[in-house]
């Protein structure tokens, strides 16, 4: 990673994952730290939309598709200022669990809102989505880890990993040749 030109780190908004990115990539940090960007997964911040619509409305019901197609247009274009402005308006409306919805929705979007830039984020080819991150995971790890009966020590399923990453990259030839075998 420290070759990496630009390191984007993808999760889903919760308080342990972005603990793990202040850890990992504190933009106070040295200079490789800094170059991070970090993104709130879409669906999942689409998902906090639902769940509010779900609670306001219903779940099922055209209002609550509605309240949320609308508003996941907004944090889509990039408008989390107007989204942000829209919850603070409609709390004042509700009273008792639906205001606690909406009141958690804004928590989550104002806290997150950096990382919800998902205009800016496409314009630079940013994957904005974990699915091929999460694909990605399940074809490397788990099709060679998690067979029938397999029992790894942490060494062995490293070691196993930067193998498998080797021959799916097409490097395997490649590191042959630097290590060759004793005679």
């Amino acid at each position: 990673m420290r070759e990496a030109k630009e390191i984007v780190y993808l999760g889903d908004g919760a308080a342990w994952v972005r603990s793990l990115h202040e850890k990992h990539f504190n933009p106070l940090g040295d200079a490789f730290r800094h170059r991070a960007t970090f993104i709130v997964d879409w669906y999942h911040a689409q998902q906090h939309i639902w769940d509010c619509a779900k609670v306001l409305f219903g779940e099922g019901s055209d209002a609550a598709a509605r309240w949320a197609k609308w508003r996941c247009g907004l944090l889509w274009e990039g408008w989390t200022r107007r989204l942000l402005k829209d919850l603070a308006k409609q709390c004042k409306s509700y009273r008792g669990r639906k205001r606690e919805a909406i009141n958690g929705l804004y928590r989550y979007i104002s806290v997150n809102e950096e990382q919800m830039r998902y205009d800016v984020f496409r314009a630079k080819g940013y994957q904005i989505g974990s699915g091929p991150v999460e694909g990605a995971c399940k074809h490397v790890v788990g099709d060679r880890l998690k067979r029938s009966g397999m029992i790894w020590s942490r060494a062995g399923s490293s070691a196993t990993l930067a193998l498998r990453i080797i021959w799916l990259n097409e490097e395997w030839d490649q590191l042959w040749l630097q290590k060759p075998l004793a005679a």
